[in-house]
């Protein structure tokens, strides 16, 4: 049985779309509030979950924020460089 040209191309895409983390890192530079609000805003994190990646990273150095497809984290990722947060889009090898 034939799958729908659309639905197919969306099932290759998927299938050919690397996994990634973004990391977010302790800058030195930016507030805690304006990081937490940071990632309740692009990440759709809980307020809970926003307080404890900022916590993280700032006293680790750093800390992974989100494990999606690339194609979708590419968006996120820019949206934290405009306001000056530093990440990182790295491939999983898992």
């Amino acid at each position: 049985m034939n799958q729908p040209k659309a639905l197919n191309q969306n099932v290759n895409n998927k299938i050919s779309d690397t996994i990634c983390h973004l990391i977010l890192f302790n800058d030195h530079v930016n507030e805690y509030n304006y990081i937490v609000n940071s990632l309740i805003e692009i990440c759709n994190h809980t307020p809970n979950q926003a307080e404890q990646c900022t916590l993280i990273a700032h006293l680790s150095g750093k800390c992974h924020i989100k494990k999606d497809y690339k194609s979708i984290l590419n968006s996120m990722n820019e949206q934290f460089i405009s306001r000056n947060i530093k990440v990182e889009l790295v491939e999983s090898f898992n």
